[in-house]
């Protein structure tokens, strides 16, 4: 690219990562194919982040940092606690088609195999139990859910929920992907439910 490179923040380019991710899954990601997203040189990208594995350290770092965001979008409109709840977990899964899904499926097998990788992870995993804990909390607060359930299970059972739906609407699954997830969620929230 001819030249001085247009300045892009570092959110820019890791919002580039997941759509770079989203379009061709990490294995094929180069750091040249995330700069031509936004415009900028390979080198400019390489300055501020390093090398491939350096840049999806910082997208799954920023993933880990941010992973409650879709239930403070949730909270701000939704008419309640359980439909915050929902409503976050079925955006944090919404794909556009099982090819998407399949290209972010592939970043759990770095997930699974470098140390670097797995403690980010993890990170992201407890800070979103958390979130679910929260939001059950306050559904219990609110008179939502019975205050006799155990908050930490339900949480746990809510999060396995998600994560399954997930992986069972890439399969076979019907409709959108934030349908289904919704759906099986009701599911598993419905008989905690206060009458």
């Amino acid at each position: 690219m001819a030249g001085r490179p247009q300045q892009v923040t570092d959110d820019e380019i890791l919002d580039a990562v997941a759509q770079t991710v989203s379009a061709i899954g990490p294995g094929k990601l180069t750091v040249a194919a995330v700069a031509s997203r936004i415009g900028v040189t390979a080198p400019a990208v390489r300055q501020r982040f390093g090398s491939k594995r350096d840049l999806l350290l910082a997208f799954a770092a920023r993933a880990a940092e941010t992973a409650t965001q879709t239930f403070d979008a949730a909270a701000a409109s939704a008419p309640d606690p359980i439909a915050a709840l929902i409503d976050g977990l079925a955006a944090c899964g919404t794909f556009t088609d099982r090819i998407e899904m399949a290209h972010h499926l592939a970043l759990l097998h770095l997930d699974l195999t470098d140390p670097d990788f797995s403690e980010l992870a993890a990170e992201h995993s407890r800070t979103l139990l958390a979130a679910i804990r929260g939001q059950i909390a306050g559904a219990v607060a609110h008179g939502q859910i019975n205050f006799l359930c155990n908050i930490d299970e339900l949480a746990e059972s809510v999060y396995t929920t998600f994560n399954g739906a997930m992986i069972t609407w890439a399969i076979d699954g019907e409709g959108p992907s934030r349908v289904w997830i919704m759906e099986r969620l009701h599911r598993t929230i419905g008989p905690h439910r206060s009458t």
